[in-house]
């Protein structure tokens, strides 16, 4: 099934601007600071996050005025799941840190 909308009013597309660039900063902050996250998710927020920003500056610089454009609602929901995953992150971080401190060293012989 294909949905297409002709007309979108100019709040609507600049709310959509603004959760990509949203979108986007969020991801590459949680790429770039890591929070705990392995390298590979590190990489994949950092170019999922390059794509939704440059995504957004495309729509509101770039773009000729008569041009469609394709709206994507995960854009609303990948900010959510970033701070899920942030703190699902930390949480696994302190867990094993505090696993590896609860274990006993043994006395040099």
């Amino acid at each position: 099934m294909n949905l297409a909308v002709t007309e979108i009013s100019e709040g609507a597309f600049q709310l959509y601007v603004g959760a990509l660039g949203i979108s986007g900063l969020l991801l590459l902050a949680t790429a770039a600071i890591g929070f705990g996250a392995t390298a590979g998710s590190r990489v994949i927020s950092g170019l999922i996050g390059l794509a939704f920003l440059g995504y957004g500056i495309y729509l509101e610089f770039l773009m000729p005025a008569d041009q469609t454009f394709s709206m994507f609602y995960y854009a609303f929901l990948v900010p959510v799941f970033v701070i899920y995953n942030v703190f699902r992150s930390r949480k696994a971080k302190r867990e094993a840190e505090a696993a590896a401190a609860a274990v006993p060293t043994q006395p040099a012989a």
